[in-house]
């Protein structure tokens, strides 16, 4: 078994910095923006359908987003508008990919 890292300053500094980071997009206004669907948008937020739908709703059959599904928004939209700018070494660290 490997031994883990231990948290020094730099690791408890950027945890603090994450842990207050607001990145946060509603349903309504990542929509407005991006000419996206319903079902691009539960891939995104790994959602069924339904409950993106529930987003968009009124009164009773309104449901609201939970704090991941409206960080998983704003990530996409940073990473939209970013993409370019983010090295490929990186991305391929990021997301394992090849």
């Amino acid at each position: 078994m490997s031994k883990q890292k231990p948290l020094r300053y730099r690791e408890r500094k950027l945890l603090r910095v994450y842990a207050h980071c607001e990145l946060s997009m509603t349903p309504q206004a990542f929509y407005g923006k991006w000419d996206v669907n319903y079902e691009q948008i539960a891939e995104i937020c790994h959602r069924s359908l339904s409950t993106v739908r529930g987003w968009f709703q009124q009164g009773e059959y309104y449901r609201s987003p939970n704090s991941s599904d409206l960080r998983h928004l704003a990530m996409m939209d940073f990473i939209w508008q970013e993409f370019e700018a983010i090295p490929d070494e990186l991305w391929q660290k990021l997301c394992n990919s090849d």
